[in-house]
């Protein structure tokens, strides 16, 4: 099947707005303007980020979506993992979004005796330079 993109968009749409998890006022003001432009009513379960409401929304349609991604300005991924290989929480049935947050990878320099001239030249043309090589 697939994602509708009318969905997606929307998803994408909300989910973009950086919204911080503990301030409920934010799933207040989102209610609120759900509820503005449509007659129906909602409850808001969980606020996350763009890549996770990504992979959730074609989830929804394709229960083999497995994958997150985003590529624009930044780019992130997430994917799921079995419960049984992730050690940092307790239990090992089902399973787990995991969220990679790589956009700032390298940032430390770890990544400087890799990087081409190539690079480089895409860097200085970028909208951030040296923020996001």
């Amino acid at each position: 099947s697939g994602c509708d993109p009318v969905t997606l968009e929307l998803c994408i749409l909300l989910l973009s707005l950086h919204l911080h998890i503990y301030d409920r006022s934010v799933t207040v003001k989102v209610r609120a303007l759900l509820l503005s432009l449509q007659d129906f009513d909602i409850d808001i379960v969980a606020v996350v980020n763009d890549t996770v409401g990504t992979m959730m929304t074609c989830g929804y349609d394709d229960q083999n979506c497995e994958i997150g991604l985003i590529v624009g300005t930044g780019s992130n991924a997430c994917y799921m993992e079995e419960m049984r290989h992730i050690d940092t929480v307790e239990g090992d049935e089902g399973r787990m979004c995991i969220n990679m947050e790589w956009g700032a990878f390298g940032d430390d320099g770890v990544l400087d005796d890799i990087r081409t001239e190539f690079d480089h030249e895409i860097d200085m043309g970028s909208l951030n330079p040296g923020k996001q090589l």
